[in-house]
């Protein structure tokens, strides 16, 4: 069990997300790699203090595979960070927006 403060890394704000917000009042997060939906679920009823969670997607993107030239003319592979995501979408009497806003 993880706890609940350590769930929720940080809003993910881009123009999908954004779009996701404005029309279908769904909110991504950049979350922990061992969260799972009810964790998810929980951390943000408690934390942002919302009171009806309708569903949770979470989206597990791999790392890339990279290469880089060392300085001996010899080529260094490897591996950027997984990134894993949560959808959540919340009742439409709610607002987020103050979340998301830069700055």
């Amino acid at each position: 069990m993880i706890a609940l403060s350590d769930v929720l890394i940080k809003p993910i704000i881009s123009e999908k997300s954004m779009d996701l917000a404005m029309n279908e009042n769904a909110y991504t997060f950049a979350i922990s790699p061992t969260a799972t939906k009810i964790d998810v679920r929980d951390a943000v009823k408690k934390e942002l203090k919302i009171k009806r969670v309708l569903s949770v997607r979470i989206l597990k993107n791999p790392g890339k595979k990279r290469a880089r030239r060392t300085s001996k003319g010899g080529v260094t592979y490897g591996q950027t960070s997984r990134r894993i995501k949560a959808i959540v979408r919340i009742a439409s009497d709610e607002d987020l927006m103050s979340h998301f806003q830069p700055g």
